[in-house]
């Protein structure tokens, strides 16, 4: 404990009070006594040879000590016992590193995070009742610190868990000067401190391995063929051997060891061709790694049988070849008379044809008659020139449309939110547009026989990218652990186990938190949407790049203030020592 909780002012009076309650003591002059003499000869005699310096000098000692063991006595009283209200009580400003580092494990088997709350319990429970906490964390878990009482500060600081991500919150001085700040910490992610700041080292260098960057890519001119790249890094300071498995539906296999030197990076692909389709698991394995977060990521292997494609159409021997040509395509064509949706289809193309109700695949709809369930359609525009496109979209990538001649079209109306325009012509009409929402829909506002679109060379490439695009789930590959958001209104969040996670909704979007790699599902009315979630941050897998020295061991035992002996145990020593000098000068007469 210390002194800092009693404000200047109420020191400075009390030690005033207690020396003016002294001097008015010694002050003090008891009632002349009256006696009988037999003659004052004698006393006067007395009087004059007396020493009446002397006498003040000892008076003068003897004050000084008195009030010095007094003043002593009283600062102990302030440094422990005066917990005034309010402003005046002990005030201490705890942060706790909860980032991610802090999972760290040590070599007692413990986390730095699990080290580094028994020691803020430790502390928190050494101070005296009317004690004011303010317990903070990095990671923002606790949204409005706020002093309160020791006790409803431990019951706060157990309820604290690990963070996600690598934005850490900066620790701020201390407000005010009559607080103390106390930082416990590994000093990786948190690196900067205030100078009055009293920092409590949980950091001890482990071994750690991990994958920084990952991704899934399809094996070129190979359909159906994938390949995983992966980087890996060794934080720890000897060398590794670590082996790297992936999982899937069809069960774990094997894919190889590496040999990792110390502080060293290595980038490894393989062939995953041979693995099912849905959730894919890259897990590595190495003795003695201390940080396990890093050590999986996941990702997603599209569906990867031929898919039936349905042409609706009455005649368009172009498009059909076309739709046939294509690689993984099985093309059926009916009449728009026969169509019926029995829900067999992975992808419906409609050619100047439309449905009465909308279909249960996602389709492409070429100049497509009137629907409710359709946008509204402008009025029929003659020789539109085109003007730009969004080359970015997946839909349209390695296309140029600079030639693309249009004889007739009618534009789609954007009016409403759910569409994207992909293609504008020079008076901003839609000539392709898309709506993104489960079952996904891709318009084009002309047809085929009223166009060079499909003499292009680029048409078929336009196709494929088309039924890709189509048939593929909303996937978000790679995204960080933390906060995650999807555009969805309303949804269901569900991890790889069902487990359904916390959702916070906003205004046009959804909020979760992913604390663990993995494939999440988001359950709307338009659908499902995967969510890949992995670490892959190497300043978090470098758990051992910290600014401060190791610690010794748990200090929790030692985790209040040094200056708990030197203040009032050292006050109450030195007025005891000053109470023996006073004892003995009063025997030897020196003082009254």
């Amino acid at each position: 404990m210390n002194g800092a909780g009693i404000t200047p002012m109420l020191a400075a009076a009390v030690l005033i009070a207690t020396l003016a309650a002294v001097v008015a003591l010694y002050l003090l002059r008891p009632p002349a006594r009256r006696l009988l003499v037999s003659s004052i000869l004698v006393w006067e005699r007395l009087l004059r040879t007396s020493r009446r310096r002397d006498e003040r000098w000892r008076w003068w000692l003897s004050l000084a000590l008195a009030g010095a063991i007094a003043a002593l006595v009283a600062a102990a009283l302030i440094w422990t016992v005066i917990p005034a209200g309010g402003t005046g009580a002990q005030r201490l400003l705890i942060v706790i590193d909860n980032s991610p580092t802090m999972g760290t494990r040590t070599t007692d088997g413990s986390t730095r995070f699990e080290q580094a709350k028994a020691q803020a319990r430790a502390l928190i429970g050494a101070q005296p009742a009317a004690a004011q906490i303010l317990l903070s964390d990095t990671m923002r878990r606790i949204a409005l610190p706020a002093f309160e009482t020791p006790a409803a500060a431990i019951d706060r600081l157990q309820s604290l868990s690990l963070g996600t991500g690598s934005d850490v919150r900066p620790v701020g001085a201390a407000s005010s000067g009559r607080a103390t700040l106390h930082v416990f910490t590994d000093g990786v992610l948190l690196r900067e401190f205030p100078e009055q700041a009293q920092i409590h080292s949980v950091f001890e260098p482990v071994e750690n391995v991990g994958i920084t960057r990952f991704e899934i890519r399809p094996l070129p001119l190979q359909p159906g063929r994938y390949q995983a790249f992966v980087e890996v890094e060794n934080a720890g300071g000897s060398a590794k051997e670590v082996g790297i498995a992936t999982t899937d539906r069809l069960g774990t296999r094997p894919v190889g060891r590496v040999l990792l030197p110390a502080q060293g990076r290595l980038a490894q692909a393989f062939d995953i061709s041979a693995t099912g389709s849905g959730p894919i698991r890259v897990a590595l394995s190495a003795p003695g790694d201390g940080f396990a977060l890093d050590d999986v990521v996941y990702g997603f292997l599209p569906q990867r049988r031929a898919l039936r494609v349905i042409l609706v159409t009455e005649s368009n021997a172009y498009l059909e070849k076309s739709l046939s040509a294509q690689p993984g395509v099985r093309l059926s064509v009916v009449a728009p008379a026969r169509f019926t949706d029995t829900g067999e289809a992975d992808v419906y193309v409609f050619d100047r044809y439309a449905p009465s109700h909308r279909p249960s695949a996602p389709a492409l709809l070429i100049r497509p008659g009137r629907a409710g369930w359709l946008p509204r359609f402008g009025p029929e525009v003659i020789e539109p020139r085109v003007a730009s496109w969004e080359g970015s979209h997946p839909l349209l990538q390695h296309l140029s449309l600079r030639d693309l001649h249009v004889q007739s079209a009618r534009p789609v109306r954007f009016d409403s939110p759910e569409l994207k325009v992909l293609l504008r012509s020079a008076r901003n009409e839609a000539l392709i547009a898309v709506d993104e929402h489960e079952p996904r829909r891709l318009l084009v506002a002309f047809a085929l026989a009223e166009s060079n679109f499909a003499l292009h060379a680029d048409f078929p490439v336009f196709l494929s990218n088309a039924v890709s695009w189509l048939t593929s789930l909303s996937l978000i590959a790679n995204r960080p652990l933390g906060l995650v958001e999807l555009p969805l209104k309303d949804a269901k969040v569900l991890a790889m186990d069902g487990t359904e996670i916390p959702v916070r909704r906003a205004a046009d979007a959804i909020r979760f938190e992913a604390a663990a790699p993995g494939v999440y599902s988001a359950l709307s009315d338009l659908g499902r949407t995967l969510v890949t979630v992995n670490l892959l941050d190497s300043k978090i897998t470098q758990v051992n790049r910290s600014v401060l020295q190791p610690s010794a061991g748990d200090t929790s035992r030692d985790s209040a203030p040094a200056g708990a002996f030197d203040g009032w145990l050292a006050l109450i020593l030195a007025a005891l020592a000053l109470l023996i000098i006073e004892w003995c000068t009063y025997q030897r007469r020196l003082t009254i």
